[in-house]
């Protein structure tokens, strides 16, 4: 789904240049009840950036959020385009603040399993870096050094160390770095393309999209790099961003369905089973699409951007509970804490 992904990253850029100038122009506000952009408003701006597809009129449906669902989202967005900062949104206070002010700047955040520190790529003189930072986005400290690739991170569940996509072998494998040593070790080796790892939540494996299959398909490996499997049962489609459920017995992963559009869809790892994670009832429209899924680390809400040519928001899906409830915020790669 490589190739899917640049059309699809182009287009979620064009956007939120054009979402992240009125949050900025806006005082760095939302509300919870009421989107950052209205409807009819975001229609308009967003026509010659929408694919050539016919959209119905798409409006998820959800549950009241619970009390607990609250903390911060890291996110990122754009204050001059098409430079990419981190941003911190307060769920609690309605504040959104800017952490990172790099000339080349900076994206795919992640919270540390203890929320103390949060992970992110930088770009450098060309060259993208693996990095972590506080959380106000003080004492920025690049882990990893090469002249090249190094990206689509994620976190161990002991927060020592940081599972990363580089291309420093000639082409894209997955490595982790020690957060205090900054040892770098390679995990995935051969002439593919594996991509987007994820941590399962009780550290033993980690999820990744490889093209070790036609179309791409989901794998695990245990957490050393041993015994790598395929897991997913689509063929020829592809698919992107596998993401653990809280009790490590499913993934989550997009898949595209055509015309643009992708999905998620669960994995049950015990009946082998793969279905659609959103049901009938919490979609009006087959055409919204369900992608940039992550867990937060405590509670396991997993966050989903859905988008479609008038609503593009952030949700967070409580797997146990099925039930998906509205962040009232826009945000691409975004994050949840706790």
């Amino acid at each position: 789904m490589y190739s899917a992904h640049k059309f699809s990253q182009a287009l979620i850029d064009r956007i939120i240049k054009m979402l992240f100038l009125l949050v900025v122009m806006s005082g760095c506000s939302y509300r919870s009840d009421t989107p950052l952009l209205a409807t009819s408003t975001m229609s308009n701006m967003m026509e010659d950036a929408i694919p050539s597809v016919e959209f119905p009129t798409p409006i998820p449906t959800y549950t009241p959020a619970p009390a607990d669902l609250s903390g911060y989202v890291v996110f990122t967005g754009y204050v001059e385009y098409p430079i990419p900062e981190i941003f911190l949104a307060n769920l609690d206070t309605r504040e959104i603040q800017q952490l990172t002010y790099l000339p080349s700047g900076a994206s795919n955040p992640k919270w540390s399993p203890d929320g103390s520190k949060i992970a992110f790529v930088a770009n450098e003189a060309g060259n993208s870096d693996v990095y972590i930072m506080n959380r106000d986005g003080s004492n920025q400290t690049k882990l990893t050094d090469y002249a090249g690739y190094d990206a689509q991170l994620n976190w161990s569940p002991d927060g020592r160390k940081i599972v990363f996509v580089s291309d420093r072998d000639g082409s894209n494998s997955i490595y982790e770095v020690d957060v205090i040593t900054m040892r770098v070790v390679q995990l995935t080796f051969g002439d593919y393309s594996d991509g987007e790892p994820s941590w399962s939540p009780d550290g033993k494996q980690i999820a990744f999209i490889s093209n070790r299959t036609p179309g791409s398909g989901v794998f695990i490996m245990n957490a050393d790099g041993s015994d790598v499997k395929k897991v997913s049962k689509m063929e020829f489609v592809g698919h992107a961003r596998p993401v653990w459920c809280p009790d490590s017995a499913c993934l989550i992963y997009e898949i595209d369905v055509g015309k643009n559009v992708t999905k998620l869809y669960l994995l049950n790892l015990t009946m082998m089973e793969e279905t659609p994670l959103l049901s009938e009832k919490d979609l009006t429209s087959s055409q919204t699409t369900e992608w940039y899924a992550s867990r937060s680390p405590k509670r396991g809400y997993i966050l989903i951007w859905m988008f479609s040519n008038d609503s593009n928001l952030l949700y967070a899906y409580d797997v146990n509970k099925k039930s998906l409830y509205s962040l009232g915020l826009y945000g691409s790669e975004a994050d949840l804490y706790p």
